[in-house]
């Protein structure tokens, strides 16, 4: 790409109010903030060129069958000592995935029981984790109030005190079962989820800018018109037309991809294979 059109768009951004256009001086971190941006588009836009490439070079065409085999190699559970927005879309695909594994294995199961007279109700118990995924992805969710808050150009601040206004537990209102406040020095920018798998602790710092489709549409432009072929083959198309509000969020298109593999992989029969690690050390004896 032209050096002086990279540089342009790295360093500085152009605002158009009342037909004049006013261009000022990113900041360090806002510039970081767009290099990393440019890094995750390229990578993203190179991940799905490829599975495309690979699914068109494999596919039967005209021979294929209805029936098929699909393995799945899934998430794993996060949760580190500092957990993010990557960490909450990832442990959300769990869920889902649990979710999924606990009708198929239990709900299912026990049904065939009663059926066939065994009296199950007893002695088998599992936890539904159905009100863990509406806490995030519902209409009225995490999820939802996080592009609410990107949508109005808010804050983390805002967000955070959204979503305990509206599932924290109080005095005056019980709040969602599946949220924890935290206490300490990070109770102002943390909250805790109670997973199937543990709770863990979430802080928002960056949750707005990761959310957000944060590749402005002149850098776009700059890397449609490289003179490398593949990256300017693999540079999505500017849609114009797009109002801020109908833009999808990262959040809101991870949720959508989510919903399809769930109603995809509902169509199946499936099998599981449960992977442990039998020690850290990896080693015989």
């Amino acid at each position: 790409v032209e050096e002086k059109d990279l540089e342009r768009e790295l360093l500085t951004t152009t605002r158009v109010a009342r037909g004049e256009t006013n261009v000022s001086n990113l900041d360090k971190s806002k510039a970081l903030d767009t290099r990393d941006s440019v890094s995750k588009g390229l990578y993203d836009w190179l991940f799905d060129w490829l599975v495309t490439k690979i699914n068109s070079t494999t596919d039967a065409g005209a021979h294929r069958v209805s029936l098929w085999i699909g393995l799945l190699d899934i998430f794993g559970f996060e949760d580190f000592q500092f957990n993010s927005f990557e960490q909450l879309c990832i442990n959300l695909a769990n869920e889902s995935l649990q979710h999924h594994y606990n009708h198929h294995i239990f709900t299912e199961d026990l049904r065939e029981c009663k059926e066939e007279g065994i009296d199950v109700g007893t002695f088998i118990q599992f936890a539904d984790n159905k009100p863990c995924i509406d806490l995030l992805a519902a209409k009225t969710g995490m999820f939802a109030l996080l592009d609410e808050e990107c949508l109005v150009s808010g804050s983390e601040k805002n967000f955070m005190q959204k979503i305990v206004g509206a599932f924290q537990t109080t005095k005056e209102k019980p709040g969602h079962p599946y949220f924890l406040a935290v206490t300490g020095k990070n109770k102002d920018n943390s909250f805790k989820v109670k997973h199937y798998a543990g709770d863990v602790t979430y802080t928002v710092d960056g949750f707005l800018d990761k959310n957000r489709d944060t590749l402005k549409d002149a850098m776009k432009l700059v890397l449609a018109n490289s003179s490398n072929q593949l990256v300017s083959a693999i540079t999505p198309p500017i849609d114009d037309s797009l109002r801020p509000a109908a833009k999808v969020t990262v959040s809101g298109f991870f949720i959508k991809q989510l919903q399809e593999l769930m109603v995809l992989i509902n169509s199946t029969n499936p099998h599981w294979i449960r992977c442990i690690k039998p020690h850290p050390a990896k080693k015989p004896r």
